[in-house]
């Protein structure tokens, strides 16, 4: 009991409670009685001279969001899978759920923990287009340094054809020679 002594009668020190889990943090004096806390790792579970101190929750399976504090608990937030046991303050596994609050908790997490499949789907599609928009551009490529190859090949002419020759020969020989960019005359 933390209490100021100044009255002409002095009261006798108030004691920690080891039952309680109480340990003495500053012992009596003749101005001030002794002054009871709880050890590392521990929390007070009320402000009130008959407390109990309790040890801090460590979290397997999940990510501590506030460290325990000399009034408060560890605040935890459980992995994908895994619930909260508000009992004993720790993360379980959601096949070890046998009540309708966890059930909840652990179905709203289940979409996120089948995402995987999901992403494995969108990478195949991207991957698939990645690969036709490569080979489209290796095609588009391939005919352009072809037509160019065929250019340096064709001999240049005079102008435009005479009339006393025929045209379809003419047009025969130089699809002929660039064979890249036309398929051959006579098939469909």
């Amino acid at each position: 009991m933390a209490l100021e002594n100044f009255r002409e009668q002095c009261f006798g020190c108030g004691n920690c409670r080891p039952s309680f889990g109480q340990i003495t943090l500053s012992n009596c004096t003749s101005d001030r009685d002794t002054i009871c806390g709880c050890g590392k790792n521990q929390y007070q579970m009320s402000n009130t001279p008959e407390f109990f101190c309790k040890n801090c929750s460590s979290y397997q399976n999940g990510t501590i969001r506030q460290h325990c504090t000399r009034f408060n608990d560890t605040i935890c937030e459980c992995l994908p899978g895994y619930f909260l046991r508000t009992d004993d303050n720790s993360c379980s596994p959601c096949s070890s759920c046998n009540n309708p609050v966890c059930k909840r908790r652990c179905e709203a997490l289940l979409p996120s923990v089948k995402n995987p499949s999901n992403s494995e789907q969108l990478m195949f599609i991207l991957s698939s287009l990645v690969v036709l928009f490569g080979a489209g551009c290796v095609f588009l490529l391939a005919r352009k340094v072809a037509k160019q190859t065929c250019k340096k090949n064709q001999k240049p002419s005079s102008g435009l054809p005479s009339l006393d020759t025929e045209p379809t020969r003419e047009l025969t020989s130089k699809v002929a020679d660039c064979p890249l960019l036309v398929p051959p005359l006579g098939t469909k």
